[in-house]
């Protein structure tokens, strides 16, 4: 049988079927059209990944408080008891404890190699920010940072200029608005922002800057925030008791980790 012998035979068959050749395309076109969109999103869910975590570096790593639950003999909690048999005393583990103001401001100081230090602390997620007659809903985070916190964490800014050490030092009402909460209370210009005088929560803050917009993760703004320093929510917001992060860039890790064992 030749090949036009066999092209027409085909062709009678989806001529003489066409509602089984409709149905047989449709079923191949719906799988391709799945197949393709399965690989589109893991793509640009690697890629939106890949951008999150690139500010950071490979020459970068935090500490931060993660809140744990481990059981030795059937006790369990928060605080992790180690005891050594024949002694009285527990050896008590440093293990789920909240880093303190002090402990981290202790660390930046000693630590020794050439690098970009930064403390934070969150704040809360609850605030609302507002400026002349108009405010946002309550559900604006407010983060408490040093001079480095926009470098070490991927922000830039769209107007204005950043928290300066003297800033940090005396805790002063002072803050960069995140793109979103900027254009929500600045209709006219985000630009408007710099050297405005907003509230949170009713307490006056002078605006430095407007951070320039990153978008959204999985439906997340991470434009409707707020910056100050860590001193001034250890002022204004004492009772958050949320636990400091320490934030290190260094050129070589390697020196690290063999002085902490890592």
């Amino acid at each position: 049988m030749s090949f036009l012998d066999v092209l027409s035979l085909a062709f009678r068959t989806v001529r003489g079927n066409k509602l089984r050749t409709v149905l047989t395309v449709a079923i191949i076109a719906f799988g391709i059209m799945a197949l393709v969109g399965i690989i589109t999103a893991i793509k640009a869910m690697n890629q939106k990944f890949s951008e999150s975590f690139s500010t950071m570096g490979a020459n970068a790593f935090t500490i931060r408080y993660k809140e744990i639950n481990i059981r030795f003999g059937g006790g369990g909690g928060r605080e992790v008891k180690l005891s050594k048999k024949g002694q009285r005393k527990e050896k008590k583990s440093n293990l789920g404890r909240k880093l303190t103001k002090d402990e981290a401001e202790m660390f930046i100081k000693s630590y020794p190699y050439p690098a970009i230090k930064s403390i934070s602390v969150f704040g809360n997620r609850n605030n609302i920010v507002s400026y002349e007659d108009r405010k946002t809903s309550p559900n604006v985070m407010l983060f408490g940072g040093d001079e480095n916190y926009l470098l070490l964490n991927g922000f830039t800014l769209a107007d204005g200029r950043n928290i300066n050490r003297m800033e940090v030092e005396s805790g002063t009402n002072i803050c960069l608005l995140g793109y979103d909460v900027a254009k929500k209370l600045f209709s006219e210009g985000v630009e408007r922002a710099t050297n405005a005088v907003i509230r949170i929560n009713s307490i006056p803050y002078r605006v430095l800057g407007v951070m320039a917009s990153r978008g959204s993760t999985f439906g997340f703004s991470r434009d409707n925030v707020i910056i100050t320093s860590y001193t001034n929510i250890q002022r204004n917001f004492p009772a958050t008791g949320a636990s400091y992060v320490i934030a290190v860039m260094t050129d070589d890790l390697r020196n690290v980790q063999r002085k902490w064992g890592l």
